[in-house]
């Protein structure tokens, strides 16, 4: 039942309900304190509170701190939203005799509950924008203690006290003795700063995970890869199992503002993972941070054997052949591959030619004789039409994907069932330098035959 303006339709819902267990959603009652002292009556039937306050003031909500001080015996799911303004907080000094049954506890803006046992029977918890008073230490004793929790996603704040108590302790000198292991946990959400996290992802194990994002944000330096290798080595997949096995991998990196890395695992690529950092403000001199450094390190840290998707995003050009060239050689299931971004492609092209001249080189030597990336049957840049980044078109790039789908064709590889090319085109002003990068009709049929279907467009700049 909801309720907003009519606490006495409330109260005629509940008498109804006959001490049967109830469902109660208050959204930004005119009247709090009827309705709370309504639900306090009644408190012993309700199964389910789910208050979104929706005010400025705690003040406004009178009523409020005396029902989560009843005791509610039925109580499973707890769901609490608190005033709008940051500042304002809601108390939750509820305690575990007072809900024995709560499974689920949701709260924003609010006051996390002092008593630990109130955690330890919960499958659910969230916590965002609510102040936990509990040290590092304890914090991870709770968790030992949460055998039933599924889901845990802990947000914008909540970890922050933690930040000065793990400092810059490597990962690799945690005790045994820290582990948190979680047989039941299936989502783990966490946003912090990035030493919080380390500890975290390094200390809880979760067999049965099924996702586990994190979310970062801070300005104090930029989103290295070195901090992805110190985030999840050593040997991630021993604490989260699904990350042996990535099927689609997607990498976004935009310099020091934006980086992204979301993978999806397991048979059905149902199991997700992902990082995602933003910097609002990063230094003037902060390190520069590229594709390539982000490519090559996740190409170290996860195995490939499985992914048949790669998608990268950003300054692509940044990326050089031989990097390139060392990713054809290391995704041998890999069948689509999705550009978006800006710059250029020739590196690309370049790289799978050279992957390929080095996979024909073995054979001739009697290594292996499996060409690079055999599975490869998509390659498409800009998937959407509409989007305003476009790669440009170079002078020679037309020439390097020829050459890279003849090598293929050349050393008896399947062909391309499908090649999506949306290219930036130098402004008509200049007539003689946009002529110069437009492909050759001949060129363009060549590319064509050697792919089961050409999507081909061209775009002017904005």
């Amino acid at each position: 039942m909801k309720v907003s303006k009519s606490p006495e339709w409330l109260e005629f819902s509940l008498t109804r309900c006959a001490g049967a267990p109830a469902t109660v959603s208050v959204h930004q009652p005119t009247r709090s304190d009827e309705t709370f002292a309504i639900l306090q009556r009644f408190a012993s039937s309700i199964k389910e509170v789910h208050l979104r306050s929706d005010v400025r003031k705690v003040a406004s909500l009178p009523g409020l701190s005396s029902l989560l001080a009843t005791p509610m015996p039925t109580l499973e799911l707890l769901y609490l939203d608190g005033p709008y303004d940051d500042r304002e907080l809601i108390d939750v000094p509820i305690t575990r005799d007072l809900v024995p049954r709560l499974k689920s506890l949701f709260l924003m803006k609010c006051i996390a509950p002092l008593d630990s046992t109130i955690y330890t029977s919960l499958r659910s918890l969230t916590l965002f924008k609510s102040p936990w008073t509990i040290s590092y230490h304890d914090f991870l004793g709770l968790m030992r203690e949460c055998q039933d929790l599924e889901f845990l996603s802990l947000h914008n704040g909540v970890l922050d006290p933690f930040t000065v108590q793990v400092g810059n302790v490597a990962v690799g000198h945690l005790p045994r003795t820290d582990s948190v292991v979680l047989p039941r946990l299936k989502t783990l959400k966490l946003s912090g700063h990035p030493d919080v996290l380390f500890h975290l992802l390094a200390t809880i194990h979760a067999p049965q995970a099924a996702e586990v994002g994190l979310w970062t944000s801070f300005n104090d330096s930029a989103f290295r890869p070195q901090v992805i290798t110190r985030l999840l080595a050593p040997n991630p997949e021993r604490r989260y199992p699904f990350l042996s096995s990535p099927r689609t991998m997607s990498l976004t990196r935009w310099g020091a503002f934006h980086f992204q890395l979301s993978l999806r695992c397991g048979p059905q690529g149902s199991a997700r993972f992902s990082i995602d950092h933003r910097c609002s403000q990063p230094e003037l001199d902060a390190p520069d941070a590229n594709l390539q450094d982000d490519l090559a390190t996740v190409m170290q840290t996860f195995s490939l054997a499985a992914v048949d998707t790669l998608e990268v995003s950003g300054s692509v050009d940044q990326i050089s052949p031989e990097t390139w060239q060392s990713a054809f050689q290391a995704f041998p299931s890999l069948r689509t591959l999705t550009l978006q971004g800006h710059g250029t492609l020739d590196a690309v092209w370049a790289g799978l030619a050279r992957a390929t001249a080095a996979s024909v080189e073995r054979r001739g030597d009697g290594g292996p004789g499996a060409l690079c990336c055999p599975l490869l049957s998509e390659v498409a840049t800009d998937t959407d039409p509409d989007s305003r980044l476009k790669f440009s078109a170079t002078q020679t790039l037309f020439e390097v994907v020829r050459e890279a789908l003849s090598a293929r064709a050349e050393a008896g590889g399947a062909r391309l069932e499908k090649l999506k090319l949306y290219l930036q085109h130098p402004e008509p002003r200049d007539l003689r330098v946009e002529a110069s990068h437009r492909p050759e009709d001949a060129v363009l049929k060549e590319v064509s035959r050697l792919v089961g279907e050409l999507d081909y467009r061209e775009f002017q700049p904005l």
